[in-house]
């Protein structure tokens, strides 16, 4: 009724997540693209595409969160701001897309220590790669960082368990995420040697990134 757009766009990017993290992929999908439509009102704004690129990559679809994470790169290297945080999110687009490698060199960019977000995509990447002492020495810095959301420890703690942590500790129950619950059942389940869980397809390329971290922990 305000017709505040700049606070209908921050809402729609905290309902887009809530969506994915829910269960509601067409629903996030659509919120996704009510914010990209709004973007066109604030000229080189990057929070439309950086807000979809987010949702993108927590659905599991990692050739579009990067395509947008790029576009949120543009326009915040056009206004001279800081885009560390589009910059984890093309990493971890391409680690959805099988290339640890690729997003190791997008962290480059990235003052990866300072944030729990670069710290839980550097693991994951030092996991696939084969450096389990790094793995583990980045899930140790993230736990110092207060400010870690549910969605950065979770996936940190998937890394920790395949560089040789704790199975036991993979609790997929205490993610209040579909996603990522999902995400911590398929590695829990593969490195404990069980049949994977039957997902469905619905956590999109995550599926498929737990089935190279169990390969990963296993080499």
């Amino acid at each position: 009724r305000l017709e505040d757009r700049f606070g209908v766009m921050q809402a729609l990017g905290t309902l887009s997540r809530v969506y994915v993290a829910l269960g509601h992929a067409g629903d996030a999908d659509r919120t996704s693209e009510e914010l990209l439509v709004l973007s066109g009102y604030f000229g080189q704004m990057a929070f439309p595409s950086q807000g979809a690129a987010g949702t993108a990559m927590h659905l599991g679809h990692g050739a579009r969160a990067r395509e947008l994470a790029a576009d949120a790169i543009a326009r915040l290297n056009a206004t001279g701001a800081n885009f560390d945080e589009a910059r984890v999110i093309a990493a971890f687009g391409r680690l959805l897309e099988g290339d640890a490698d690729g997003a190791l060199a997008e962290l480059l960019e990235v003052d990866v220590e300072r944030s729990p977000f670069a710290l839980a995509a550097r693991a994951t990447a030092l996991v696939l790669v084969g450096d389990r002492r790094g793995a583990l020495a980045d899930v140790e810095r993230q736990a110092a960082f207060a400010s870690a959301t549910y969605w950065d420890r979770a996936v940190a703690r998937v890394a920790a368990a395949a560089a040789g942590g704790e199975v036991a500790e993979l609790d997929a129950t205490a993610v209040p995420d579909v996603v990522l619950s999902g995400y911590v059942a398929a590695v829990a389940a593969g490195l404990a040697g069980h049949p994977e869980p039957d997902l469905d397809g619905s956590i999109g390329q995550w599926a498929e990134l737990a089935g190279r971290v169990c390969a990963a922990a296993r080499s």
